[in-house]
């Protein structure tokens, strides 16, 4: 099996415990499309205290090229990882395979733990926000209670 983009011969191996094929020249990865999760999940944590969701992720060329899929000589969709153009990955959407040049996992890792970030902030500030409500709410009716019962008391 040769690499998409140098013709090199791939190396399997593992990468967090997850099969994976890399090429011997250009550094490719080639793995398949349900293990992308687990490995970015295994890289977050060492990555995690150096990307704030603040740091600035510098889009990777993607230039324009056609792949073939190593494994079932289909031709490769180009897509943005996130919806972004900041990576542009290949995928074979009929057998499943994910080719990703050698920078590209890494800055999906800084994607994937800012993307976190700013889930878990969003989250948190909801969270506070409808306490904020509720204690608001309380409040109120304490108040409303107190000079009900001023009222009726005289």
């Amino acid at each position: 099996m040769n690499c998409p983009n140098c013709q090199a011969t791939f190396d399997k191996g593992r990468l967090h415990g997850i099969p994976i094929r890399r090429c011997r020249e250009c550094e490719g990865l080639l793995l398949i499309q349900k293990h992308l999760l687990n490995i970015l999940e295994s890289i977050a944590p060492s990555i995690m205290p150096s990307i704030s969701m603040d740091s600035k992720i510098d889009p990777l060329p993607s230039g324009d090229r056609i792949r073939v899929c190593p494994t079932c000589d289909e031709q490769m969709e180009a897509f943005g990882y996130l919806g972004t153009k900041i990576v542009v990955i290949d995928s074979c959407s009929k057998c499943k395979h994910l080719f990703l040049d050698k920078l590209e996992l890494g800055v999906m890792a800084a994607l994937y733990v800012k993307t976190n970030k700013i889930t878990e902030l969003r989250r948190t500030s909801r969270a506070s926000f409808q306490n904020d409500l509720l204690s608001s709410h309380v409040y109120t009716q304490a108040v409303n209670q107190a000079f009900m019962m001023g009222f009726l008391l005289g």
